[in-house]
């Protein structure tokens, strides 16, 4: 019998660090390193703390037999409340022992099994991005030679020296146009379900915050990750709405509350729109100035 915590709601709770990855969920522990998982059971372990310097180190402590000094896994933790979390989880699910119980060498009981190496990691340019690559590189070549060719090397040099923050205010107005076409397609044929909490991962970095990572069911029964959060429409484990694109379930948004929309809406309508329409009429202005239309 286990107290009460995240393992009895089924909830995973991963911990990203730089000497591994622990991740609890119900009678499950395991540490991740160097190519190896270390799957503990919940009797091997006789505490988990946060200690350290700074308190962002999750040491997972075994249990020993009388008179010998327990093996202690150690993960570094983004920071100390993710290690204090971690901690408060794990030990709360840990079985009731008594003193006899826990006079057993943790150690041998910790299987260790070889992880699959990881997939590639996906370019930073993805096929998708292919459009938008060809179309700014090839509009700042062309912006750099029409006035060279024509002797006007203020402009080109004008042209070269406001393309990086062209291309910034760029990167903005391409996705405002992916999350508006994205807002049309989810309108025209989303389907909406409702997304249950599964886990949380941790990143890494002192400041870094975390993931919560709700799953739902597409309609071909596959289970489809989604990350970030949404207004609430259960508890126990926590629930919101996803609406997601049947011919790419990948492509989903979580609908929040009015307070939430508003403000969406208002950057969307102060910043997203002008910095697009900026993007565009940009090019035709200083073309329009190199063949003296202006």
């Amino acid at each position: 019998m286990t107290r009460g915590g995240v393992g009895d709601r089924g909830q995973e709770l991963v911990l990203r660090g730089r000497r591994g990855t622990a991740r609890f969920k119900g009678k499950s522990l395991s540490v991740d390193r160097a190519g190896v998982r270390l799957s503990i059971p919940p009797h091997a372990v006789e505490a988990v703390r946060a200690a350290g310097r700074k308190g962002a180190d999750v040491e997972i402590v075994l249990t020993a037999v009388k008179g010998a000094n327990p093996t202690v896994h150690t993960v570094r933790a983004p920071n100390a409340r993710a290690a204090t979390d971690f901690a408060q989880a794990v030990n709360a699910a840990l079985p009731a022992r008594d003193r006899a119980a826990r006079q057993v060498d943790g150690a041998a009981l910790v299987k260790t099994t070889a992880i699959p190496p990881r997939p590639r990691k996906q370019r930073a340019w993805t096929p998708r991005d292919e459009p938008e690559r060809w179309l700014f590189g090839g509009l700042f070549v062309l912006g750099a030679a029409v006035p060279l060719a024509r002797g006007m090397w203020e402009m080109a040099l004008l042209w070269t020296a406001t393309y990086a923050a062209y291309g910034a205010l760029a990167a903005i107005a391409v996705l405002v146009c992916r999350a508006t076409k994205s807002w049309w397609v989810l309108r025209r044929r989303g389907i909406t379900v409702t997304a249950t909490y599964d886990r949380t991962e941790w990143g890494y970095g002192e400041d870094t915050t975390s993931t919560k990572v709700f799953v739902f069911t597409d309609g071909n029964g596959n289970k489809v990750d989604y990350r970030g959060g949404g207004r609430l429409v259960g508890t126990d484990p926590d629930q919101i709405e996803v609406t997601y694109d049947p011919d790419n379930p990948q492509q989903a948004s979580a609908r929040y509350g009015p307070a939430a929309r508003a403000g969406l809406l208002l950057v969307y309508v102060t910043l997203g729109i002008p910095v697009t329409l900026a993007c565009i009429a940009y090019p035709f202005v200083y073309f329009a100035m190199v063949f003296h239309v202006l």
